[in-house]
C-alpha cells in the first residue's frame, strides 16, 4: 500500500486549485520538477512559480502554467546553452523541448 502524501510533498494538491490547475501542476512537476527535476514548481495564490534547483536558486513566476512552462524553457534552454558554450559540447536546442500545450479538464 503506497504511503499517504503529506503536505510538503510536491504531489500534495491543496484543495482550493481547478481541476485544470491540478492537471497542470502534475504535468510541470513530471516533466520539469519531481525529486529529480531542475525545478521546484508550485502554484500559491494563482501565481505559478517554479525555483531552478541550482547554485542561484533563481525564480521564475507567471500568472498562468503555460506561460510559466515558456519561462521554464527559456531558463533551462540558456543554461543549457551556456553549459555548452563552456564545456564545447552540444545538448538539445530549445525547439527539441516538448512544446505541446498542457492538458485541459474542465472543472464540471
Amino acid at each position: 500500500m503506497p504511503e499517504p502524501i503529506q503536505e510538503d510533498d510536491p504531489a500534495f494538491l491543496p484543495a482550493a486549485l481547478s481541476r485544470w490547475d491540478e492537471v497542470a501542476l502534475l504535468d510541470l512537476d513530471h516533466h520539469w520538477g519531481g525529486q529529480d527535476g531542475p525545478y521546484e514548481i508550485t502554484v500559491t495564490g494563482g501565481r505559478w512559480r517554479a525555483v531552478y534547483r541550482g547554485p542561484d536558486a533563481a525564480r521564475l513566476e507567471s500568472d498562468s502554467a503555460n506561460d510559466l512552462r515558456d519561462l521554464i524553457r527559456a531558463d533551462y534552454g540558456a543554461r543549457q546553452t551556456a553549459a555548452d558554450d563552456s564545456t564545447g559540447r552540444t545538448g538539445a536546442a530549445p525547439d527539441e523541448y516538448p512544446t505541446a500545450p498542457l492538458p485541459h479538464c474542465s472543472d464540471t
